[in-house]
């Protein structure tokens, strides 16, 4: 799948894919996979946008589950046989830990529709922009996350960190990309 998002003028981006989804990364300084790749990298703590695509069918799905669990509750049946398979795979399986129910305490959230969710991580805390590889810093991470019943259940995710001086270009990019 191709993915594309709005982004400021002048920013570098850089993709990542693999059998569980592909990522778009846009970002104001240059950066390669490595950066995230390469053992001990701690992720992206300044400005950045990430989209991602998880593919529900493919081991895509303990992403695609891990939120789903948070926030999409009509599919807690999916939830459930992911966590089954897993349990007939690895018995030690902690599913309450892998897959927490309910929102992140500090994220505020606003359900556009049953399958899609925008948020706001606050910052320095922990939440469904920092379920990215943007990292918890003093500048909020919005976003949105939305399933698609599509028989694979994918998930796509925006999380998006904007400096103080382009935070209204927000909206924008939060609308273009949900059209997607």
């Amino acid at each position: 799948m191709a993915l594309g998002v709005l982004a400021p003028r002048g920013w570098n981006c850089f993709g990542l894919y693999g059998s569980n989804g592909s990522s778009l990364y846009v970002t104001p300084e240059p950066h390669d996979g490595s950066d995230l790749l390469k053992s001990g990298a701690p992720g992206l703590s300044g400005a950045a946008i990430q989209l991602s695509v998880s593919d529900g069918g493919t081991s895509g799905r303990f992403e695609v589950a891990a939120i789903a669990a948070r926030i999409f509750p009509t599919q807690a049946t999916y939830v459930r046989q992911v966590i089954a398979n897993q349990l007939d795979v690895d018995k030690t399986f902690d599913a309450a830990r892998e897959f927490p129910k309910g929102p992140y305490p500090s994220d505020r959230m606003v359900r556009l529709r049953p399958l899609l969710v925008e948020f706001e991580t606050p910052a320095r805390k922990d939440g469904l922009g920092t379920h990215s590889r943007l990292l918890k810093s003093g500048q909020p991470i919005v976003g949105f996350a939305k399933m698609e019943k599509d028989g694979d259940n994918s998930l796509t995710m925006l999380t998006m960190r904007l400096p103080p001086s382009l935070r209204d270009l927000a909206p924008t990019i939060l609308k273009a990309a949900e059209r997607q």
